[in-house]
């Protein structure tokens, strides 16, 4: 059994035209029957996803857990640093989750920003009444 070169479909041994696409068919043209590998996903830019995520949603409830907006801040540092990760990882290959990198690192700059500024603000505000 042979394929064709040009479109991959599967021939009969005796063909010299494909069917399928009209590429003429050479005996000794090299067949490629090779099976490419499903790509897979980047770890880090999942992680990175994950955490820029957990660092919004804690950041967003910091009324309700005392220490959320530090833990925030830490984790959109972790998210910062899975994302980039991800993307060196995945971006020259245009692998799959290389999205799930990008929104990664977004969230994780907005949260970082965000949780900076009120952990700066919450400092300035103590020793000014400490």
């Amino acid at each position: 059994m042979k394929f064709c070169n040009k479109c991959g479909n599967q021939l009969h041994d005796e063909a010299i035209i494909c069917p399928a696409c009209g590429n003429a068919i050479n005996q000794d043209t090299t067949i490629n029957t090779s099976i490419e590998k499903p790509r897979k996903f980047s770890v880090c830019a999942i992680l990175g996803f994950v955490f820029a995520l957990l660092a919004g949603v804690l950041c967003l409830t910091n009324s309700i857990f005392e220490y959320s907006l530090y833990i925030g801040f830490v984790f959109s540092i972790i998210g910062l640093v899975f994302s980039s990760i991800g993307i060196g990882k995945t971006g020259k290959k245009r692998g799959k989750g290389l999205a799930f990198a990008i929104v990664g690192l977004v969230i994780s700059i907005i949260t970082f920003c965000i949780t900076a500024y009120f952990v700066w603000f919450i400092m300035m505000l103590s020793s000014i009444f400490d």
